[in-house]
This record gives structure tokens, C-alpha cells and sequence, in this order.
């Protein structure tokens, strides 16, 4: 499939703003004995919440609006992010495993247990995304023919069942509607079909694309203000990536760069290298980030501003490096 300029800008947005909230959040979430000022500035930067469903919706867009045998897309496209997603599970496993303990007392019942363990619920904290978009890729072909075969209007009766499922879950309003299970309504595919819809029924309109996103990124700040100010806590439910306000930020956000140009030919040229490697950098910055944090390159360094961006930008440049340095290495580097 030929590059599609506004869909490459879509995704390096999204591979920054995934750093932005691991770099933040340490920030956030630390409210009990973060000084106010540095906190509220780090929820500011962590109301950017759109990384995930734009991802979602980017896979959606590129993988939904084509035919493919399920035996050929299978081998071809599960196992294209599968190899990576082992290697680095691999990776975090050694990391966080006392390596040495395992050399010197050789309990190597005990490591294998803790690989079990990690592979099954994830080896770090970010790599639930992997587990979940394993999961639509194993349903494309199903999704792929309901998409196929149903119309505009079919397509947006699903998303609106979806759009209401998220906001009564979103919000933990449980107790207020009849108990009716959705079981196609699951969490992540509404963004996978979502991205399929506007990809096929584009909306060209750029004003309305920033409206929504500001409109989503302010109620998300607020949401999060409100319970810190107030309550001094943090409460994910409300601003999770499937409430309300997160998804008009991620619609938004799509709209936003829908057709979007970069005419810079070196701000081009940077562009197609991150977006190239931005799976890679997904696996990898987690354990870039750490590395920073371990040696006191935190969010706060300085101040929380210079901090969360210069911890941005520095945690992207190295990830990306070391990850061109990977894809390098003769034999496994095609596996990275």
C-alpha cells in the first residue's frame, strides 16, 4: 500500500503523544506529593490522551478497506508484529528479572515462571496495546467482512451503539440504564470500524477537526483538575481512552490532519523515519524511559515544561536511534 502523506503526519502525532503521557505521568498520578503548580502543568500535557485510539483507528483505516485471504493476511500481517512484539517482551522480561540472581542461585524454575507470568499479562506496562491490537488483527477478516457488506447507515448505527456504550461505561453510569450487554460494542473495536468509516466517508473539514480537539482536550483537563483540585486523586474512569471527551479528541484529532501537507522537505524526511520505526519506538521507549528515570531524567527536571518536553524529545531521538541500530544487526535485525 503507497504512503498516505496526512495518515504518516497522523501517526507520528500519535507516537509522540504516547511518550508525552509515559513521560507525564509520573507527574499526574504522583498528586499526593507533587507541589500543585508542577502538577497541574504535567495534567495539562496528559490530557493529550489521543495516542491509542488514533493508532487504532489508523489500523483500521489501512486494514479494513482491503481484501485479503485470511491464511495470507494472517502470515503476512499478525506475524509482522508479532516477531517484534516477542523479541522486545524478551527484552523487558531480562529487564525486569534480577539477571544476576538468576546466574548466581541458577533458579531457573523461578525465571521461567516469571517469563510465563509476563507473557500472559504483558511484560511492562505499556505493551497492553500489543495484546489488544493481537486480538483485532485476529477479527480483521471477520470485521472486514461486515464492514464489506455493510452501508453507510448500517456503519453508523454501530458506531452510535458504540458511542452509547462508552459513555455509560465511560462514566460508570451502570446503575442508571438497564443492564443490556453489547457484546459487538467491545471497547477498541468501535475506533478499529471508526477508522474504517472515515477513511471511506471522509470529512474534509480541518476547522472542525481542531474544534473537537480542543473541545476534548479541555474536558479532559478539567476532568482530571476537578478530582485533583477537589479531591486530590486521580480517577482514570473519567478520562479513560474510550470516555466521551477522549473520543472527540481522537475524532478530532484525525479530522485535524485529515489532508494534511508538510512541505519542509527535512521536517519530511524526519517525519518518514519516525513514522517508519513508529512501531518499534512504541515497544521500545518504555524501557528508554525508565533508563532516564533511573538516572534522575525526570518529567520535573528543571521544571515541569523544559522537563516533560526535553524528556519527550530526547526519549523519542534515542528510541528511535537505538531502534534503527537494531534493525541493523545481521540475522534478527529484520525481526525488530
Amino acid at each position: 500500500m503507497n504512503k498516505i502523506e496526512w495518515i504518516e503526519n497522523l501517526r507520528v502525532l500519535a507516537t509522540l503523544s504516547v511518550i508525552t503521557l509515559h513521560v507525564a505521568a509520573p507527574g499526574t498520578y504522583n498528586i499526593q506529593t507533587v507541589p500543585f503548580t508542577d502538577w497541574w502543568i504535567s495534567a495539562i500535557f496528559e490530557s493529550l490522551r489521543f495516542c491509542v485510539p488514533v493508532f487504532v483507528m489508523i489500523t483500521g483505516a489501512l486494514l479494513l478497506n482491503k481484501d485479503y485471504e485470511t491464511s495470507v493476511f494472517l502470515k503476512k500481517k499478525l506475524v509482522h508484529i508479532l516477531y517484534p512484539f516477542l523479541l522486545y517482551s524478551l527484552i523487558y522480561i531480562c529487564f525486569s528479572y534480577n539477571l544476576k540472581r538468576l546466574i548466581t542461585e541458577q533458579n531457573f524454575i523461578d525465571f521461567l515462571k516469571h517469563c510465563f507470568y509476563s507473557l500472559k499479562n504483558g511484560s511492562y506496562y505499556h505493551l497492553w496495546y500489543i495484546y489488544m491490537l493481537i486480538g483485532l488483527y485476529i477479527m480483521t477478516p471477520i470485521i472486514r467482512s461486515y464492514v464489506k457488506s455493510a452501508n453507510k447507515k448500517n456503519i453508523k448505527y454501530f458506531l452510535f451503539l458504540w458511542l452509547i456504550y462508552n459513555f455509560i461505561k465511560g462514566y460508570a453510569l451502570n446503575d442508571l440504564f438497564p443492564n443490556l450487554y453489547f457484546p459487538v460494542a467491545i471497547d477498541y473495536l468501535g475506533y478499529f470500524i471508526l477508522g474504517h468509516y472515515l477513511y471511506k466517508y471522509p470529512i474534509d473539514k480541518r476547522k472542525l477537526g481542531f474544534a473537537m480537539f480542543v473541545i476534548g482536550t479541555l474536558s479532559s483537563f478539567l476532568i482530571i483538575f476537578y478530582f485533583g483540585y477537589t479531591k486530590n486523586e486521580m480517577r482514570d474512569l473519567y478520562f479513560g481512552y474510550n470516555t466521551l471527551n477522549v473520543v472527540i479528541q481522537s475524532i478530532g484529532a484525525y479530522l485535524w490532519i485529515y489532508n494534511s501537507k508538510i512541505r519542509n522537505p527535512l521536517a519530511t524526511k524526519f517525519r518518514d523515519i519516525l513514522s517508519q520505526h513508529s512501531y518499534s519506538i512504541y515497544l521500545a521507549h518504555a524501557l528508554v524511559l525508565t533508563i532516564m528515570i533511573n538516572n534522575r531524567f525526570t518529567w520535573n527536571i528543571v521544571n515541569p515544561v523544559v522537563g516533560i518536553i526535553s524528556s519527550v524529545l530526547f526519549c523519542t531521538t534515542a528510541t528511535l536511534v537505538a531502534c534503527i541500530i537494531l534493525k541493523k544487526i545481521p540475522v534478527i535485525g529484520k525481526f525488530f
